[in-house]
């Protein structure tokens, strides 16, 4: 359990405040909490809880697609890299 306690495990769109985005993506499940002001989401790859965002939202369900649904390993995701 997270140390605010309203962590909802395995929660997915449109559940708690995830942006109104329709993308023709397959379903994944997210961890998402209450911060302190917005929503959060565990993002996999870079280990750690983001403010969730439009933008968030895009990248999250990308990475999930290209891991769960196409079989990229996670190690290979690379997030807002500097080239």
């Amino acid at each position: 359990m997270t140390q605010n306690d309203e962590h909802k495990h395995g929660h997915t769109w449109p559940n708690m405040n995830t942006p109104d985005i329709q993308l023709n993506l397959p379903q994944s499940t997210f961890d998402l909490r209450a911060g302190n002001e917005s929503t959060e989401i565990l993002d996999t790859v870079r280990k750690q809880w983001i403010v969730l965002t439009p933008e968030e939202w895009v990248r999250q369900r990308m990475v999930r697609y290209l891991t769960e649904h196409m079989g990229y390993s996670v190690g290979l995701v690379a997030i807002e890299k500097r080239v």
